[in-house]
């Protein structure tokens, strides 16, 4: 029997004991051997959460599954494949329409066999329900660091600052941009008509690239500018230096709302003491 092993670890597994990409490997290549079966080939995806299905190595063996150039597929354990249980039958049946089998090196179950069928969805359950569990625990960590002030999340460059050991320290130049980006956007000007100005002032993107309508609108809408963190729906003073004051901010937010004719966001500066949350819908 011609076997493809398929290997996969996600970023927060990368280090983990008995899940890295070489562990797995080693394990299947000997459980290959011990079967008397015949290594066809190998697919590893590092990095990859097994909450989606579209992962490079993954495609790939869906594609070859369609060519007969294996039999089996081997996988260390069953949430190497995927963690969400829609996904595990679609591919369970998928295999089945190309007389592919499917096997865990770790886990009894043989889905030609209604009874392997059954283990197969109960574990496919609780894979499911471990990725909950996972997910549940990051959303908690996260809460806790906005809830602390702690960490800069998902906006380690932000125009208008150099990021240095950790902090955001004021860019002068950048940071006048900033304040004048606000005073047009406040002014009438349409972020298109405010990128074209910087444009053709010859500024650029902190990544050194043209300013389109996007990239205006990712700094009218950020509180950090304001002197605040986001992360979901909490906000929290910073330690860094504000580049405009709350009202110019929530001025943005309403001419955006006006414009859009949809509610937006506005920091309540006279609830946000230290520690403290307070966001109301416009």
């Amino acid at each position: 029997m011609k076997v493809a092993i398929y290997l996969r670890v996600s970023t927060t597994e990368q280090a983990e004991e008995g899940f890295s990409i070489a562990a797995q490997k080693e394990r299947l290549k000997a459980y290959i051997q011990s079967q008397g079966w015949e290594l066809a080939t190998i697919y590893e995806d590092g990095g990859f959460s097994g909450g989606t299905i579209n992962r490079p190595s993954f495609n790939k063996l869906r594609s070859d599954m369609k060519t007969g150039m294996f039999d089996l597929i081997l996988v260390y354990k069953l949430d190497r494949l995927s963690r969400n249980m829609r996904d595990l039958s679609n591919l369970v049946h998928e295999m089945d329409e190309h007389n592919i089998y499917f096997k865990s090196a770790t886990e009894p179950f043989d889905t030609t066999t209604p009874a392997g069928k059954l283990i197969f969805n109960m574990l496919g359950s609780v894979a499911e329900f471990e990725r909950g569990m996972i997910a549940e625990r990051v959303k908690m960590g996260m809460m806790q660091k906005a809830k602390e002030g702690k960490g800069i999340l998902g906006f380690n460059h932000p125009y208008g600052y150099d990021f240095v050991d950790g902090r955001l320290l004021r860019n002068a130049h950048e940071a006048r941009v900033v304040l004048d980006i606000f005073g047009q956007y406040n002014s009438g000007s349409s972020l298109m008509e405010v990128a074209m100005g910087l444009n053709s002032s010859g500024v650029t993107t902190k990544k050194g690239s043209m300013w389109k309508k996007q990239t205006v609108l990712n700094v009218i809408t950020n509180p950090l500018y304001a002197g605040y963190h986001r992360w979901s729906s909490f906000y929290w003073r910073g330690e860094h230096d504000p580049l405009v004051d709350t009202g110019t901010w929530n001025l943005a937010q309403r001419v955006r709302s006006y414009r859009q004719r949809s509610s937006c966001k506005l920091l309540q500066v006279e609830s946000l003491g230290e520690g403290e949350f307070g966001v109301a819908v416009a």
